[in-house]
């Protein structure tokens, strides 16, 4: 390939970096001095942001390892409320959903059969020999962060280039997946630019799609999106902040309530719960909307969620402290046990 000096930056970069190269174009190269946009930098906000996009998102099987900061190796053999299962796929998850979903009057656990295979969001391989281990590492992500972009992903394969500027040679790479396009931005250079083959199509969470023609963007995509959705990272150890953010997003339901050893949960088959961020919420049944207020508190390793009516009326029992049990961005289990007895209640999506 021969090569052109242009400026500061060699022009080849503008064949490399804006795609320029079709089917079509097999002998002919036209160059133009590319402008500085069209670069990727390493240590760059563009570069940063796709690598985020690239790490592994380990949230999926938090139903068994608890920390969205892991994705398991299948198979996995784990005992459920006492039933041994093994998981050789994510679709077996549903077999430990369904265990823990079976009842509402039991506090759920899992037991891990050790050792087990775990990835981390950079794609690397541990084996993890005892829960002392695992729990060190779920202390570790705790402290790190949850720092992958999972409302957006690329459409692969992709085509990436990298240009060194000190040996002035250019490589062009076909990315087929995550891993590949996270160990090639690691790997670069502080004195290499990388680039796409654009235009590009990323993926939005919903399944939608964006073409994506410039490096701007694709920054621009990347930074819109990373909210954009409910990444479900909501099975580590217990979390207030996770846990309001999750109650305030949305509608509930009571899908069940069991007090005084009888299932109550027609008495409020009507209502629909709303929560607000600044600590008030309302239940509607359609004519009559009731107000309260509520907030939590984190004491003895326990969330708890105070719902506090103005005027309770029908809901009066669920004027309570209630224990939080466990929740997911889908369903919130709460119990509250005085007098000897213990009440249930659980919240759902409607």
């Amino acid at each position: 390939m021969k090569v052109i000096k242009s400026g500061l930056v060699l022009a080849i970069m503008a064949f490399l970096l804006m795609g320029v190269l079709s089917a079509c174009q097999e002998e002919k190269v036209i160059v133009i001095e590319p402008t500085e946009d069209q670069a990727i930098k390493p240590n760059s906000e563009t570069a940063a942001l796709v690598t985020s996009v690239a790490l592994r998102d380990g949230s999926y099987d938090d139903i068994i390892d608890r920390a969205s900061c892991l994705s398991l190796v299948f198979p996995v053999q784990v005992i459920a409320n006492g039933v041994e299962v093994t998981v050789n796929s994510e679709n077996d998850l549903k077999i430990i959903e369904n265990i823990f979903g079976a009842s509402n009057l039991d506090e759920d656990w899992l037991e891990i059969q050790f050792p087990i295979i775990a990835i981390f969001p950079n794609h690397t391989q541990v084996t993890i020999a005892s829960k002392q281990a695992l729990d060190d590492i779920i202390a570790a992500c705790a402290t790190a962060g949850d720092t992958d972009i999972e409302c957006i992903d690329f459409s692969y394969p992709i085509k990436v280039t990298r240009y060194n500027y000190g040996t002035q040679t250019a490589d062009v790479f076909t990315i087929d997946d995550d891993k590949a396009l996270f160990n090639f931005f690691e790997n670069l250079k502080e004195e290499d630019l990388a680039g796409f083959f654009l235009p590009i199509t990323m993926v939005y969470s919903t399944g939608a799609e964006v073409m994506v023609a410039d490096i701007g963007t694709l920054t621009s995509a990347i930074k819109d999106a990373a909210d954009d959705c409910d990444e479900g990272d909501h099975y580590d150890d217990p979390n207030e902040i996770e846990f309001g953010d999750v109650l305030t997003q949305g509608e509930w339901i009571v899908t069940y309530f069991f007090e005084g050893g009888e299932d109550q949960t027609d008495d409020f088959e009507d209502f629909t719960f709303t929560f607000s961020s600044s600590g008030t919420f309302s239940a509607s049944n359609g004519s009559t909307v009731y107000q309260g207020e509520w907030e939590t508190e984190f004491d003895d390793d326990e969330i708890e969620l105070e719902l506090d009516f103005d005027d309770s009326g029908p809901l009066d029992e669920l004027d309570d402290d209630w224990i939080l049990i466990d929740f997911s961005a889908d369903r919130i289990r709460l119990k509250d046990s005085s007098d000897g007895n213990t009440t249930y209640l659980t919240l759902e999506r409607p």
